[in-house]
């Protein structure tokens, strides 16, 4: 096949430019100021600039309280001393908030023979001896730390 340029003896004009299409301009001397765009800005509402700021503050406040709490262990160590974690009363709470804590139960149950034999040790005075008493409330203490 053979392609040949268009001619103007063959009735067919080519395709002119777009800039031959468009209508002459005439200059009159006078001049137009460009059209003025808005400038890109961007805003923050004065909310989210208070939400993030009362973040941000609580952040700090957050990283500088302690994990320990002296307070707590402190009243701990006097509640030991006065005797207060031996009344029934307390032991009773205190196994009752643990049996519904998850987190507060061993990761494996405990067999029969043991618990039959934690039984056997308080129906025997073993758990009101002293030094039995001074080593739980030392435990307490380490895990509360």
């Amino acid at each position: 096949m053979k392609i040949e340029p268009i001619d103007s003896s063959s009735g067919l004009s080519p395709i002119q430019s777009p800039a031959a299409q468009s209508p002459k301009r005439v200059k009159t001397g006078r001049t137009f100021p460009a059209p003025q765009m808005p400038a890109d800005r961007a805003e923050v509402a004065a909310a989210s600039q208070t939400d993030a700021r009362v973040l941000q503050g609580a952040k700090l406040l957050l990283e500088a309280t302690p994990d320990i709490r002296q307070d707590k262990v402190e009243l701990a160590r006097q509640r030991l001393q006065a005797g207060f974690y031996n009344q029934p009363e307390v032991l009773a709470q205190t196994a009752e908030k643990m049996s519904a804590d998850p987190e507060a139960r061993p990761a494996t149950p405990l067999s029969l023979e043991h618990i039959a034999g934690i039984k056997k040790r308080i129906a025997e005075g073993f758990y009101d001896r002293p030094e039995i008493k001074d080593q739980i409330a030392q435990s307490l203490l380490d895990d509360i730390e």
